[in-house]
């Protein structure tokens, strides 16, 4: 529909690593509505990990919501995704585990859809 869509990135640095957040929202009735769950898709850690090995090192919770730093486009429609491999320095986790770290959000059929990057 024809309802602006704005989209609001917070990235800061916590005790050790890079914390980002993504939301987005609609103006309604006067208001700012949050309507993230309707663009946004559920990302895990297993959408950029396919290791079971790897991801056996990860709890259920870590597994349903990784660490990303998230960059939005000056232009254009797409997001970039990375994980963020410094928030799990502790678990003993070789660069060459965390390859498949980058994908990027495509704005497909009125929402975002998660692409994975071609090495």
């Amino acid at each position: 529909n024809q309802v602006p869509l704005i989209a609001v990135s917070l990235s800061y640095w916590s005790a050790c690593c890079i914390a980002s957040s993504l939301n987005f929202y609609v103006f309604e009735n006067k208001k700012w509505k949050k309507v993230t769950s309707d663009f946004y898709p559920s990302i895990k850690l297993t959408d950029f990990i396919e290791d079971k090995k790897v991801l056996a090192k990860f709890s259920q919770k870590e597994i349903e919501n990784p660490k990303l730093e998230i960059r939005l486009p000056q232009q254009g429609k797409k997001i970039k995704l990375s994980l963020d491999i410094f928030s799990y320095e502790n678990k003993n986790i070789s660069e060459a585990d965390l390859h498949d770290r980058y994908r990027e959000l495509d704005w497909v059929e009125n929402k975002f859809g998660l692409v994975k990057l071609a090495h």
